[in-house]
């Protein structure tokens, strides 16, 4: 039988690099919309953002799956949806922002 590794991901969110809610900030500049965010979802459901680390228990890290050895690619059901924020939107540009931190343990 061959090895496996557990695979986790923390995402971090560049706007606001202390945001562990499940609403990404959108980068804000001239022109650009208010009183919405963005979620990333995990198979439908949102994820929560943490710091940019790949310490085991990091805030917000999920366990992405057991990959056996050899496994070359993985795929991982992300989207994204608009979520109001505010009580009035205002049109314009919606930039939201995110890394990952993939951490094998």
């Amino acid at each position: 039988m061959g090895t496996s590794t557990n695979s986790y991901i923390t995402f971090t969110d560049l706007n606001q690099p202390g945001n562990t809610s499940t609403t990404l900030t959108l980068a804000g500049g001239t022109g650009a919309a208010t009183g919405l965010g963005l979620q990333i979802l995990n198979n439908g459901t949102p994820i929560g953002y943490g710091p940019d680390s790949n310490a085991p228990g990091n805030t917000n890290q999920w366990k992405v799956a057991n990959i056996a050895q050899g496994v070359s690619s993985y795929l991982i059901p992300l989207g994204v949806r608009y979520i109001q924020t505010g009580s009035t939107v205002t049109p314009g540009t919606v930039t939201g922002r995110a890394t990952f931190t993939m951490s094998y343990q």
